[in-house]
């Protein structure tokens, strides 16, 4: 077997050279070793391939390393290749050639005797194996901000519209305080010009309904707690009363 003994082949007289498989059977990308040697009478120089042939299904997997076993009489070298095959089948080592060089004399001794069976590791019927078919291409799409900003704005919108809506009906809502609405009502029944007209007891009787209902708007504001009155303060009031004058209706006297 060429995994256990190493065979030497007889080349130009004495010259011998020959190579060994260690295993004889691997898998697809296992390592395994290959010894060359050659040996040939006397002094002499052997040179060995660095690789095996690049375009060969086999591939070194290691570094090589070199013995040298000659004598007085016989140069004696071998060089073990870690290697790798990469295609199934019986696989030809494609080594190359050994160079001996005598002085002036030059010789080849070629290493492609070797062999190696590389077995598959896929099952016996790979018919029945259906490969799943390619999915579709991922679409990459970038995202679309605009609608969120029109929604965005949209809620800031709702928002502001809520809280003008809020201000407002609480101001409408807000009571009038006693002193500002009997201002407005003087000041509206002044501008009826009933003094210029002569009607006198009309002016009164209005200035009185105007008072009357002043007073009732303080008394039903007295009864509000004090932190939700929103009056003027009452100095405010008693100063404008003194400013009236004589009739306690109006801002000018009626005599």
């Amino acid at each position: 077997m060429i995994g256990a003994i190493l065979l030497f082949a007889q080349l130009q007289g004495s010259l011998q050279a020959g190579v060994a498989v260690h295993p004889d059977t691997v898998t697809v990308g296992e390592h395994f070793t290959a010894v060359a040697r050659v040996r040939a009478p006397g002094h002499v120089t052997i040179r060995f391939p660095s690789a095996p042939d690049s375009g060969s299904a086999i591939d070194t997997a290691g570094a090589s390393t070199q013995h040298d076993e000659s004598t007085a009489h016989v140069s004696d070298v071998s060089i073990t290749y870690v290697l790798a095959a990469w295609d199934t089948g019986t696989v030809r080592l494609q080594l190359g050639d050994a160079i001996i060089e005598d002085g002036n004399i030059t010789r080849r001794a070629p290493l492609n005797s070797a062999s190696i069976y590389v077995k598959s590791v896929l099952p016996k019927d790979t018919s029945l194996r259906k490969p799943k078919s390619a999915r579709p291409p991922i679409e990459v799409r970038p995202f679309d901000w605009r609608p969120w900003i029109y929604a965005a704005l949209a809620l800031l919108a709702a928002l502001l519209a809520f809280f003008l809506w809020r201000w407002w009906r609480r101001r409408r809502d807000r009571p009038i305080p006693p002193l500002t609405w009997a201002e407005r009502e003087f000041r509206r029944v002044e501008a009826l010009g009933l003094l210029e007209k002569g009607e006198r007891e009309r002016y009164a009787v209005l200035m009185a309904d105007v008072m009357r209902e002043y007073l009732a708007r303080r008394r039903l504001r007295s009864n509000v707690p004090p932190r939700r009155r929103k009056s003027p303060p009452r100095s405010r009031e008693i100063q404008w009363f003194r400013a009236t004058g004589s009739c306690a209706c109006c801002n000018r006297s009626t005599s």
